[in-house]
């Protein structure tokens, strides 16, 4: 019976261990199973990725097709649009050839211009000197016509011993004294006239080359660019340049006017001094008494 119930025991252990290793093997393929089927999910995944990675190549090679015929289609339209440019260009050249190179001349313009401005600014201010100069001798023709008519009046070019007033002798005087000042300022002026036709002689001599290319410049103009702005430039200094030379005529009439001053005659009195017997009051100034001369001018002689 202890026999039995040992075997019985061990047939019951038997059993159990079985079912439980049985247990447990079920498991495992049911893991494996899983893994293996989330295998073949991630397989079809992947197969739809390609599939739409496929098709996204086929759009992209449809696109790189389209874009060559476009490339294609661009470059043919280039090529022709080249082909037009040139002939535009070569029609526009011979048609417009002399247009185009106003450009060129009103640059001329203003080389001309930077290059006349020292010289223009030199004649101005001697246009500016010619106006004083001309002041100068409005106002010493002032003096002179004064000078002259006293001088007149009084007869001194003509006093007569004995009959002459000691005033008028005076003033005569006076009048040769001042005649005398003036004489230097006129001569100061006829050097300074001299030395202004001087400068404007140097001066001149350089504009008359730059009057060449001035005069050449605006014919080039006005046959070509008549339309351009810069036209009154080159035709304001054109009449600039006119009244430059045109000062040789101002500056020939001051110098004209300074020599006029020369025909004035006015001569000094002579004063002889007194003979020491007729002296009566040697403390007292003596008047001079007028005496004519055998030739010339008359003389004065003292008291």
């Amino acid at each position: 019976m202890k026999k039995l119930g040992i075997a019985v025991a061990i047939l019951c252990l038997f059993g159990v261990s079985a079912s439980v290793s049985a247990q447990g093997l079920y498991q495992r393929c049911q893991n494996r199973k899983a893994e293996i089927q989330t295998m073949k999910d991630q397989v079809k995944q992947i197969d739809n990725e390609i599939a739409n990675v496929n098709d996204q190549i086929r759009d992209l090679m449809q696109q790189m097709a389209d874009l060559r015929r476009k490339r294609t289609s661009k470059q043919g339209h280039k090529t022709a649009l080249s082909r037009k440019i040139r002939a535009e260009e070569a029609s526009y050249k011979r048609m417009c050839s002399a247009l185009s190179q106003c450009e060129a001349y009103e640059r001329k313009i203003d080389r001309l211009k930077a290059r006349m401005a020292p010289m223009a600014e030199r004649l101005r201010k001697i246009r500016d000197e010619i106006h004083q100069r001309n002041t100068e001798v409005d106002r010493h023709n002032a003096a002179v016509d004064r000078i002259e008519n006293s001088y007149t009046q009084l007869g001194c070019d003509n006093l007569v011993p004995g009959q002459t007033a000691d005033s008028t002798v005076d003033r005569c005087t006076n009048l040769f004294k001042e005649w005398n000042d003036l004489q230097t300022d006129i001569n100061s002026l006829k050097r300074s006239v001299t030395a202004l036709q001087g400068r404007y002689q140097r001066v001149i001599r350089k504009m008359r080359a730059f009057s060449v290319d001035l005069h050449r410049l605006t014919k080039k103009m006005r046959e070509t660019c008549s339309h351009s702005s810069r036209m009154a430039d080159l035709e304001a200094l054109e009449k600039e340049h006119d009244g430059y030379r045109a000062l040789k005529d101002e500056i020939n009439g001051v110098s004209s006017r300074v020599r006029k001053f020369r025909r004035l005659k006015i001569v000094k009195p002579v004063i002889r001094p007194k003979p020491k017997h007729k002296r009566k009051h040697k403390h007292k100034k003596d008047k001079p008494v007028i005496v004519p001369k055998k030739k010339g001018k008359p003389v004065i002689r003292p008291r």
